[in-house]
């Protein structure tokens, strides 16, 4: 999380499509990055977080140049994030509750 505990946004993919069969998908990704200096210790990726004032041309269908989108896609160098501990409870996809973030305490 970020330090100040401040809401942020992270570079993501959404798409509807017709799958061979014919029925509609949804899907969607998160995309990751080299790690910063803070999370190069937990892991070798993490994932895109944008700059507020980045998540307008983010989200803006008509821009379709990679060009002006891949410098978003760089490691995270504003605030300072925080690692927190938490429990392998977060590790299965079937536990979608608060659990998955509640603190461990040691």
């Amino acid at each position: 999380q970020l330090a100040r505990g401040d809401v942020f946004g992270m570079a993501g993919l959404y798409e509807k499509w017709q799958a061979p069969a014919g029925e509609s998908v949804e899907s969607c990704t998160i995309l990751t990055t080299t790690p910063n200096r803070e999370m190069a210790a937990i892991h070798d990726r993490m994932p895109v977080i944008l700059a507020p004032e980045d998540w307008s041309m983010w989200l803006d269908p008509g821009i379709q140049s990679p060009d002006l989108l891949m410098p978003l896609l760089a490691p995270w160098e504003g605030e300072k994030l925080v690692a927190q501990r938490v429990s392998k409870h977060v590790n299965s996809p079937r536990h979608d509750d608060p659990d998955c973030t509640t603190p461990m305490t040691e």
